[in-house]
């Protein structure tokens, strides 16, 4: 579940190296084998955070369900949402309940409702049970 998750994740320590193409000061990182995804029903930005995530064996930051899915189910990538994000930093004490709920609320018009209504049901239930 995602309260679990939450709670106990870790994120992977990765070496950030990225392809860059463009002039020096403007830098514009690209994944150098987008061709690693080939499924075409998730918009340009996913498919490119896929395709970089599974070329370098990054974790990969997607708000939007079903890519989030495809990326953690079918290409076994650690996905994580802004989300789960939220709840990692409640959990270790970076935010208040109260805060995550803001930030939740502010982010869910560009963000998974079924991500959202996870995170808020994990942050509301731990408001209830005498967090903060």
């Amino acid at each position: 579940s995602l309260a679990c998750r939450a709670s106990g994740a870790r994120l992977p320590r990765v070496r950030t190296t990225l392809k860059v193409v463009g002039p020096v000061g403007s830098p514009s990182p690209l994944p150098s084998g987008p061709e690693g995804v080939t499924v075409r029903a998730y918009g340009a930005g996913e498919r490119a955070v896929l395709s970089l995530a599974l070329e370098r064996r990054w974790p990969a930051l997607i708000n939007e369900g079903p890519a989030h899915r495809y990326g953690r189910e079918e290409l076994g990538l650690a996905v994580f949402s802004v989300p789960e994000l939220i709840l990692l930093a409640v959990s270790a004490d970076r935010l208040s309940g109260r805060e995550a709920e803001h930030l939740l609320e502010r982010i869910a018009p560009i963000t998974s409702a079924t991500l959202i209504g996870q995170a808020l049901a994990v942050v509301r239930s731990g408001r209830e049970g005498g967090q903060r």
